[in-house]
């Protein structure tokens, strides 16, 4: 029984050729510097991980592959570099994280490059080595597989994963050992581990157990949710974050239509994923496949088969069609692909021609992607052009928002990895690291992103003498919104064009349709390169306010942080003085800061200046925290209270009168406001307003203030009936015993 028998690659020579073939195929050279928009979760978390806090805070995916690249990273640091730990954390976190993404490329690489290596083992064992080596060599050119090797995503490893589960489900039909049954519910778990559908590898598994009459299958059941379990122990830890974002991503992917491309799902996946992902002849092939009766037919081929079929119906089920989704099914499909090569096996010419059909189009595809990748890339040539003639911070205009820009350093991509950050280490780390950044070496110029809306809204106070930097961007994969598309009709023509890079016809290239991989899947000639075609040039500008440098930035940052944790504190004095020197930059803080950050900030400096008696600059601060978020309630609510203790009245209860609009049911807000107009004399107002209040919380304050107003509205009765009530409330209120004093008093 030849056939049953895989020899190891030590021993195979062809073997290894494979894998190195593989690999080759898998790790472009030089790594594209342009990042996937998916990879920023392999900087964040796993850097998140060296504060102690193993909670990633996140689950989109599992942990399994984001604590490895966390490993990866911290040895990494140990062995090469010179930089303190918080340095390191802070600038790969918010500036520029490169060197570690090329180490989660490379281990994916070879993840990918391993997955082959089990493809042939799975082969083997089913066909012999000839079936094994025909298995590897059809995935090691498959583009459906090769394409995505070079990413930091968890496809990969799920993939990897998948395969061994199926591998040692088709051991648990052939040998029954008790080894194989527990590894293969070890590897479905770890499979679930990467990506959480992947661990339906489960099921092959469970088919393996049946047909290889192995009746024990809560052992693989069971070994696969503790092998989940203890690498990704926060699903369970932090059950409701885990159900949150579990519940969100299969909203995202199973049923919402934001990344379907408007076909049919099964029919998208025939004619574009798997036609582009195995060949035209791979895709006809396929069936002729599965339905040769063959000389030779096994059991065990159902085990490999069941979980080509769920992983196949998943995609066809689901609402996403990203082609990377089918890294777990890519190695099962060559697997069964060679089903029918091995009924040719007798017959080597018609088994060549085979393969050679079979090969040819996946062969050159993945050439051509490599090659693309491992080029030049019109997003790093125009990043270098920039470097080169514009080193300085600049404002910019981006069209269309989204897919394929310039990675370029910009506030909006700092702020977004603020909360993760403060999720894992704190509050007062953040303020150090960026003290760290603001400090240290220089950092790349900081560009300030525009929309072209706001920049046709803008009324230069004089001659323009300055220029707004435009990038525009073409390219299948970035659509302009209409809204833009309109403003840009009115803009493009005062636009001075100064470089351009193009990638080639892009239009005349066939591309992923959902996913911003800027790397065709067909049409290759058409394009020269990776990345939209883009246009720079310049709109004029008025030279006002300056850009800030990147450490200057952090600067700002850093004071405000400082600024808001001495008011938080109470430490009025540190709090005016970081304030104050953050509004002497000479720089326009709405361009660097988040509305919601500058709104926080005026609010808190407002209740700093307010406690140092300077009422008039709490008034302005508030005022500018109004005008910033005019939809809160807040600083209205604190305007009117400062113009209360003033005495000024009718500013108070007009500025209350504005909270209330925006928080009706807010009991505080109906208190103040009913108080003012008491002072006012609008008894009746008054009285509205303070039964809404005690209707909504019958506080003994307020049930006392509305006792005074019914008294001064003539309202006895009530009156009577509502201060019974505050006394019920609270007998010992110094104001009940005032009350019944004056009562009590001979009239």
């Amino acid at each position: 029984m030849d056939k049953l028998r895989y020899r190891p690659l030590s021993r195979e020579g062809l073997n290894w050729a494979i894998v190195l073939l593989a690999f080759a195929l898998r790790w472009p050279w030089p790594l594209p510097e342009w990042t996937h928009v998916d990879e920023r979760a392999f900087v964040l978390y796993p850097l998140g991980f060296w504060s102690g806090d193993l909670n990633p805070h996140f689950f989109n995916y599992p942990t399994l592959v984001l604590y490895l690249a966390s490993a990866l990273y911290y040895a990494y640091f140990l062995l090469f570099s010179a930089e303190s730990l918080e340095y390191f954390v802070a600038y790969r976190y918010f500036v520029d994280a490169a060197d570690l993404l090329a180490i989660t490329r490379t281990a994916n690489a070879l993840v990918s490059t391993g997955t082959v290596a089990v493809c042939m083992a799975i082969g083997g064992r089913l066909y012999g080595r000839m079936g094994g080596q025909l298995a590897g060599l059809l995935l090691a050119v498959m583009p459906l597989h090769a394409r995505f090797a070079h990413l930091a995503i968890t496809d990969v490893t799920a993939g990897f994963f998948v395969a061994l589960a199926v591998l040692y489900g088709v051991r648990v039909v052939q040998t029954g050992g008790r080894g194989d049954l527990a590894l293969a519910g070890v590897w479905a778990g770890l499979a679930a581990a990467s990506k959480y559908p992947a661990g339906l590898a489960l099921v092959a598994v469970l088919v393996g157990c049946l047909l290889g009459r192995r009746w024990a299958m809560w052992v693989p059941v069971a070994l696969a949710g503790l092998s989940f379990a203890l690498v990704s122990p926060y699903t369970f830890l932090d059950w409701g974050g885990f159900r949150e974002a579990f519940a969100a991503m299969a909203q995202e992917h199973l049923v919402s239509d934001g990344h379907t491309s408007g076909e049919p799902v099964w029919w998208y996946w025939l004619h574009h994923n798997l036609r582009y992902g195995l060949g035209w002849v791979g895709l006809l092939a396929l069936p002729v496949a599965l339905l040769w009766p063959g000389a030779d037919p096994r059991r065990e081929e159902w085990v490999v088969l069941a979980g080509a079929v769920v992983f196949a119906l998943l995609l066809f089920g689901a609402s996403s069609v990203f082609m990377r989704y089918a890294q777990p099914l890519a190695p099962l499909l060559a697997v069964l692909l060679v089903r029918w090569g091995m009924a040719l096996s007798h017959r080597r010419g018609l088994l060549a021609v085979w393969l050679a059909l079979l090969v040819a189009e996946p062969l050159y595809a993945t050439l051509q992607q490599r090659a693309l990748i491992a080029g030049e890339d019109t997003r790093e040539q125009a990043r270098v052009w920039l470097k080169e003639h514009m080193p300085q911070s600049q404002r910019i205009i981006q069209l269309p928002k989204g897919a394929g820009q310039i990675p370029l350093l910009k506030p909006e991509q700092i702020f977004v990895r603020i909360d993760p950050y403060v999720a894992s280490f704190g509050v007062e780390s953040l303020e150090r690291a960026l003290r760290l950044l603001a400090d240290g070496p220089e950092l790349p110029a900081l560009y300030v992103d525009w929309t072209l809306k706001n920049y046709h809204q803008m009324e230069f106070p004089g001659p323009s003498d300055g220029e707004m930097l435009v990038l525009h961007y073409d390219h299948p994969l970035a659509a302009m919104k209409d809204e833009d598309g309109r403003a840009w009709f009115d803009e493009a023509s005062a636009v001075a064009w100064l470089a351009s890079f193009s990638g080639g016809n892009a239009a005349g290239a066939v591309f992923d349709k959902v996913d911003w991989h800027f790397a065709p899947v067909g049409g290759f000639g058409a394009v020269e390169r990776t990345g939209p075609n883009i246009r720079i040039g310049v709109l004029p500008w008025y030279e006002g306010e300056p850009v800030p440098t990147g450490r200057e930035f952090f600067n700002a940052y850093s004071l405000l942080l400082e600024g808001n944790k001495a008011a938080r504190e109470a430490r009025w004095d540190e709090a005016a003085l970081a304030y104050k020197s953050l509004l002497e930059t000479p720089f326009l803080l709405n361009e660097l800061f988040v509305l919601s950050y500058l709104y926080r900030m005026f609010l808190a400096m407002g209740q700093v200046l307010d406690h140092l008696g300077n009422t008039e600059g709490a008034e302005e601060a508030w005022l500018a925290a109004a005008k910033i978020q005019h939809q809160e309630a807040e600083p209205y609510f604190k305007l009117g209270k400062i113009f209360a203790d003033r005495g000024q009245h009718e500013s108070s209860v007009q500025h209350y009168g504005k909270a209330l609009e925006l928080a009706p049911d807010d009991t505080i807000i109906l208190f103040n406001l009913g108080v003012g107009l008491m002072h006012l004399g609008r008894n009746a107002g008054a009285v509205e307003k303070l039964e809404r209040a005690a209707a909504l919380a019958p506080d003994v304050e307020i049930l006392l203030n509305l006792t005074t107003a019914y008294g001064r509205n003539g309202q006895k009765t009530r009156a009577m009936a509502t201060f019974i009530r505050a006394r019920e409330l609270d007998p010992d209120h110094p104001q009940v015993a005032a009350i019944e004093r004056m009562m009590a008093a001979p009239r």
